[in-house]
């Protein structure tokens, strides 16, 4: 983790880059990075809000392309550059990893429950249309 987050004020700064960003034209963002003076590790990375815009209007980070990737229309992942990008800490700055963690099992979850749901779908349509199928047969 090479993203550095240091205070100024009510905000946070944040420098680095995603290689992976998910939905990057997002108009808020959650990003992992390492507050000055935390424990090197995964226990020392904190969680921070950041906006797509800054205060002033002007964008907060910088995209430098989309990768090309299945889904890339619907859910774009890209690659952006964090220069003193303006975030806000979410929970405490020593309870990042354990954030994270949370936000995956239940992004697993979820994913798992609208793979079964579309299967459940595409079973249902397959019954319906073979119900209503009319076969003649031709003795030629």
């Amino acid at each position: 983790m090479e993203t550095t987050a240091r205070t100024s004020g009510d905000r946070w700064l944040l420098t680095g880059d995603k290689h992976f960003t998910s939905n990057v034209g997002a108009e808020l963002a959650v990003v992992a990075a390492r507050p000055e003076g935390a424990e090197p590790g995964v226990r020392g990375l904190a969680l921070f809000l950041v906006p797509l815009h800054q205060e002033n209007g002007q964008l907060n980070y910088f995209i430098r392309r989309l990768k090309d990737k299945i889904a890339t229309r619907s859910v774009p992942t890209g690659e952006v550059e964090l220069k003193d990008s303006e975030g806000y800490l979410l929970g405490s700055a020593d309870s990042g990893i354990y954030q994270i963690l949370e936000v995956l099992n239940l992004s697993r979850v979820a994913n798992s429950v609208v793979s079964v749901a579309l299967a459940e779908r595409a079973i249902a349509e397959a019954l319906c249309f073979a119900n209503a199928r009319f076969a003649s047969r031709s003795d030629s």
